[in-house]
């Protein structure tokens, strides 16, 4: 109950940090987001793929609201022990709360944004029951993004080459997801691509009905999602008593 409690507060003292200095406070937080996810959907729908559709639109906006909450949780969490680790230190908290609150922050942000395109999704098509499932995804997604920060956070505290490749990793993530890509090339490497978490989590978002090619990929994303959590667990385990060494 104490460590509920403390992570909420840590998550409430980031919300403040994110805004102090800003004219619009935490609000810009916000607004930033939207302007990115604004700009490059209208970008990748009109620009490259050339198409003016609301189904198109939907599609590409919902697939970089997948990416932009991965890639957040995965950014922040890179240095979020060695900003908190006073607490480490003085009161011998254990890491895996820095990460989380981070994920924290960007999970209600997210579901804001996810909330507001279902809502502009009902009002163009009408209700669609299919929307249920873009609704069960962002847990699947949390769970994942922070499995993952949990072993890149301590990786990252130890060694300083962990931050720049983490970023040049994401960047080329960005480029080979389903939000560039409508259909991947047949061939061996494409088809690697095809499967990864990240890949599969944003097609998921961007196409979200009940059928059978979107629950065997949900089936693999799950499969995923289990074998990252036993990893980041044994992670955990192996290292919650070493990184104040590194601090």
């Amino acid at each position: 109950m104490g460590q509920i409690k403390f992570i909420i507060e840590l998550a409430k003292s980031e919300r403040r940090e994110r805004g102090a200095g800003f004219i619009l406070g935490r609000t810009w937080d916000y607004l930033q987001t939207i302007f990115y996810i604004l700009i490059l959907s209208s970008a990748i729908v009109w620009g490259v793929r050339e198409s003016f559709s609301p189904k198109d639109w939907f599609e590409q906006t919902s697939g970089l609201l997948a990416w932009f909450f991965f890639n957040e949780v995965i950014t922040h969490s890179l240095l979020s022990i060695k900003e908190r680790s006073y607490f480490l230190k003085k009161f011998n908290v254990p890491y895996w709360v820095f990460p989380f609150a981070k994920a924290l922050i960007a999970f209600e942000k997210h579901f804001i944004f996810l909330f507001l395109l279902i809502v502009y999704q009902v009002v163009i098509n009408g209700p669609d029951l299919n929307l249920l499932l873009l609704l069960c995804l962002p847990v699947t997604l949390f769970l994942f993004s922070f499995y993952t920060a949990l072993v890149i956070a301590p990786l990252a505290t130890v060694f300083k080459d962990i931050t720049p490749l983490t970023s040049h990793a994401l960047q080329i993530m960005f480029w080979m997801s389903p939000i560039i890509w409508t259909d991947y090339p047949n061939n061996l490497f494409f088809k690697i691509v095809e499967y990864l978490p990240t890949s599969l989590i944003v097609d998921l978002y961007q196409t979200p009905e009940f059928n059978s090619s979107n629950l065997i990929k949900l089936s693999i994303f799950l499969v995923w999602l289990g074998g990252f959590g036993v990893l980041s667990t044994c992670f955990y385990y192996k290292t919650k008593l070493k990184i104040a060494d590194f601090l």
